[in-house]
């Protein structure tokens, strides 16, 4: 399912929530998030959801719970880009794992490959200027963004990750 999130980033209350995908999943999302906008919830409630966990019939992080990570993320600087960005004059730091890369390839005007858990250890390979970061899903390109906006380089991360790329333009 794709969801989306409006808030007040001032006061960091959910306004509202939207989504599409399928039905039932959907549907479910939608009123747990209406309960919560009409409570006057805000991004960190959201974070906190509790919800059932039966593998392989639900994610181990609830998808509302992670739509207000990147809310959150967004509120502190870390920043995303649109999947449907143009990539051909963009440097990429993809931090997959060589299977993810296989699976998906991605091509970018300068194109670094470092797996997440090697960021640190190589990051004197990571060039000055603007970055995109890119992973599977997003979760771990944030993270890495993090980290490097904490040292003062530029980074923004591919929201969605390379899936919704692949899903919404049919290629890399």
């Amino acid at each position: 399912i794709l969801l989306t999130m409006v808030y007040d980033p001032a006061t960091r209350r959910v306004l509202g929530v939207q989504g599409v995908g399928e039905e039932g999943e959907v549907a479910k999302r939608i009123d747990v998030a209406a309960q919560l906008v009409l409570r006057g919830a805000t991004i960190d409630e959201f974070t906190r959801i509790e919800h059932p966990y039966a593998p392989p019939y639900a994610p181990a992080i609830e998808p509302l719970a992670v739509l207000a990570y990147a809310a959150e993320n967004q509120t502190e600087g870390i920043d995303m880009m649109s999947p449907l960005t143009d990539l051909e004059t963009t440097t990429v730091l993809d931090v997959r794992v060589p299977e993810e890369r296989e699976e998906r390839p991605l091509t970018a005007g300068e194109l670094i490959e470092i797996e997440v858990s090697e960021v640190r250890d190589r990051a004197v390979e990571i060039p000055e200027g603007l970055l995109l970061v890119a992973c599977a899903h997003g979760t771990r390109s944030a993270e890495v963004v993090r980290w490097l906006t904490q040292r003062g380089i530029r980074a923004r991360y591919l929201g969605g990750g390379v899936s919704w790329r692949v899903r919404a333009l049919g290629n890399s």
